[in-house]
């Protein structure tokens, strides 16, 4: 299986090396299962993410109020996961996240 590597990348320029840095921002889009929660919480999987991968993750706008109303929160990440707790069991829907990761 393939990894994801974050590098540096140097090119001359006829007198000297250029560091060539990579994107410094991915987005990924997720989805929350509605029947995927387990004691009220979940993992996906999302390959780009390492587990000292910068993650901020937010939720759809179309899908913001049942983020927020479940009180859902990123709480946990590794290599190619990232786990989900609710607080509250408000519903039973699929729920879009948006990942950036840094």
């Amino acid at each position: 299986m393939a990894t994801t590597k974050q590098i540096t990348i140097t090119e001359y320029n006829g007198t000297d090396y250029d560091v060539i840095l990579p994107k410094s921002v991915y987005t990924v889009a997720g989805t929350l299962l509605g029947t995927g929660w387990s004691g009220n919480q979940q993992t996906i999987n999302i390959p780009q993410v390492m587990a000292d991968s910068a993650v901020i993750v937010s939720s759809t706008p179309a899908d913001a109020d049942k983020y927020t109303n479940s009180g859902i929160l990123c709480t946990a990440q590794g290599d190619g996961t990232l786990t989900f707790t609710r607080k509250r069991e408000a519903t039973s829907a699929n729920i879009g996240v948006n990942i950036f990761i840094l």
